[in-house]
């Protein structure tokens, strides 16, 4: 049986193909790319894949196992705890996750905020915690930087350098998770052989890492 594995397409790109490289692919890798290699006794098919959708794929068993950034991760837990198990960590780019608004914004805010941000299920979480009530929230697929302050209040979502958060004059205010890298992941209910090759694809994993992808 060959073991459809996730791998993150988009800016983890050239990790992933780094990634494929190593595992001897002689495969042309492209967004929809996809491509086999063997790990010990155990026969891989990578797919790449939106690192958004890879945890829904794992999770509805489409595939049965991924290497996912740990925000879509926390994303999903948030409303799925226990859906997912972790093997270990994937370190090819680390962000944070940040709240964010126009320079002399205050956070928590003293009335009831807007927000936008493609984590609604982290955000609701993160803001009932505090006890801090939304007037609105935006859920988006993409960039959040250019909806603040113009249609919400602040912005929630990943920061790397904060290069982007600058370009629109914008702060970052509070961050709620700190060094989040990639995990590789499989959903617990699914009948698997092949854990113990996780520990060599991890290696291979992190070793394939590319410091300053372009």
């Amino acid at each position: 049986m060959s073991i459809r594995l996730g791998l993150p397409g988009n800016r983890y790109l050239p990790n992933t193909q780094s990634f494929l490289r190593r595992m001897n692919s002689l495969a042309v890798i492209g967004l929809n790319g996809n491509a086999s290699f063997n790990v010990g006794s155990c026969s891989f098919n990578a797919l790449i894949t939106k690192a958004r959708d890879t945890v829904a794929l794992v999770s509805q068993e489409a595939i049965e196992a991924a290497i996912v950034p740990d925000e879509w991760l926390l994303e999903h837990l948030a409303f799925a705890p226990n859906s997912i198990r972790i093997l270990g960590s994937v370190s090819w780019l680390t962000v944070r996750l940040s709240l964010f608004g126009a320079p002399g914004a205050l956070w928590p805010p003293a009335l009831a905020p807007s927000m936008v941000t493609p984590f609604p299920n982290l955000l609701r979480a993160y803001l009932k915690h505090l006890g801090i009530p939304v007037k609105e929230l935006f859920n988006v697929s993409g960039s959040t930087e250019g909806l603040v302050p113009a249609v919400a209040d602040f912005g929630f979502d990943t920061v790397e350098t904060g290069a982007t958060l600058s370009a629109h004059s914008l702060v970052e205010l509070h961050t709620t998770h700190r060094d989040l890298a990639l995990s590789l992941v499989y959903r617990p209910t699914k009948e698997l052989t092949w854990t113990e090759c996780a520990g060599e694809l991890l290696r291979q994993a992190n070793e394939a890492r590319i410091l300053n992808p372009s």
